[in-house]
């Protein structure tokens, strides 16, 4: 049986996925690049992958970094992303063994970055969206921190040597991202280990990795010059891994430029309580 679709339509009036196509030819004909990407800039989620599927160049420009940067921010207006793009420029990563290549798209995260809006951080520090890259190890870090090939040097100090000995050469396997809180979760501080765990783990969050809690710190700092988990009051963040059945804790940046990696014997526990607390993670590939 013969369609009957379109057959009653008025003279001079076209069917719309014809008009549409023809819009997307006029405007990659006539617009400049930069133009195009402005327009796309204003679509919503759903309608920008609908672009992409318009023609090949349709495709490209929909697929900007800087494009999904500002979509990703209107998700969570709390948001800072640093992606491989940002790591090449800040650190020389060939110098020390690393590589972002392989790296899944940061659209990819949408589905975590959906839940940040509600996570309870302390203060207004936000959500940071934080590229690991491959090859990337706790003692690699501490020295790329000071000689940064652009942005600001940062120090790693107060650090417990048996921690560096034990984990301190681990290395990332695979290039990976994680959205990562910018403080302690509200509540979590002074409370214990598992409290905390279970506090964040109710907002659909793991606790940081010492190497994930670190990055962020010195990678803040040394691209935008702002320091978290501070002296101001003094933040701790209890981490994933354990040194002689204590959890390692990574924080208290203060304005010494030096971040502390440390850990606090059970013996001592009560003493450091109130600085302690947990941030939260949510990886991605």
């Amino acid at each position: 049986m013969q369609s009957t679709v379109g057959l009653n339509r008025p003279p001079g009036i076209e069917p719309v996925q014809a008009r549409f196509h023809a819009i997307a030819e006029d405007l990659t004909t006539n617009l400049p690049e930069e133009l195009v990407l402005a327009i796309f800039a204003y679509l919503d989620l759903p309608a920008l992958v609908s672009v992409s599927q318009v023609n090949k160049l349709w495709r490209q420009l929909s697929g900007d970094r800087f494009l999904w940067k500002a979509v990703l921010k209107s998700i969570c207006p709390r948001l800072q992303i640093f992606d491989d793009v940002d790591l090449a420029a800040h650190i020389d990563l060939a110098a020390y063994g690393l590589s972002v290549d392989g790296a899944s798209p940061l659209r990819l995260m949408i589905p975590h970055l959906r839940r940040c809006p509600s996570l309870p951080v302390e203060g207004e520090a936000g959500i940071t969206l934080l590229t690991i890259p491959k090859g990337l190890t706790l003692n690699k870090l501490i020295k790329l921190a000071r000689s940064p090939q652009q942005g600001k040097s940062t120090r790693f100090g107060y650090n417990w040597d048996r921690i560096l000995y034990e984990i301190g050469d681990i290395e990332v396997a695979k290039t990976y991202h994680i959205v990562i809180t910018n403080n302690i979760f509200e509540g979590s501080r002074g409370k214990t280990v598992a409290e905390q765990r279970d506090l964040v783990g109710h907002h659909g969050c793991e606790m940081p990795r010492t190497l994930e809690q670190a990055f962020l710190l010195a990678i803040t700092h040394i691209m935008k010059g702002k320091r978290l988990y501070t002296d101001d009051p003094w933040t701790y963040s209890c981490c994933e891994e354990q040194i002689l059945e204590s959890h390692v804790l990574v924080g208290g940046f203060g304005s010494t430029c030096y971040i502390g990696i440390n850990a606090v014997l059970r013996k001592y526990n009560s003493c450091s309580r109130d600085v302690r607390g947990m941030g939260g993670v949510l990886r991605g590939s």
